[in-house]
């Protein structure tokens, strides 16, 4: 398992990735056009909407298949925000975000520092 800090990348070695975020938060995401939008509604990811094509939130976490994310999609990104409105990161436990592989092993981890963000991008994944 890697430990990745803000800005790495790393290829993934299977075709279906998830995430897992334990503690009091919520995981959400946006599947992103080459031109970085977002096509639509249908393309917002979040408990009001659990999934669109290659995504889904499951179990209180995000898994995401590249090859089945609509025509057009380049990317996913994956967002964090604490379950309780208007809490800052700083004030709850620090967030640790894991991403595991199809056969259920752990690829990564990622703790970022977040103090007074309300909202953090925690991860990209490329359909390429």
């Amino acid at each position: 398992m890697v430990d990745l800090v803000p800005g790495a990348n790393l290829a993934l070695p299977c075709d279906r990735i998830e995430f897992g975020l334990p503690g009091p938060f919520d995981l959400s995401a946006v599947v992103l056009g080459a031109g970085g939008r977002v096509s639509g509604d249908a393309d917002m990811v979040f408990y009001n909407q659990p999934s669109a094509p290659g995504v889904a939130l499951r179990g209180g976490g995000l898994s995401v298949v590249p090859g089945r994310l609509r025509r057009g999609a380049a990317r996913v990104v994956v967002l964090a925000s604490p379950e309780a409105s208007g809490l800052a990161f700083g004030s709850l436990p620090a967030p640790v975000l894991t991403v595991t592989g199809s056969g259920g092993q752990r690829i990564a981890r990622f703790a970022p520092r977040l103090r007074t963000e309300t909202a953090a991008q925690m991860a990209e994944v490329y359909a390429r």
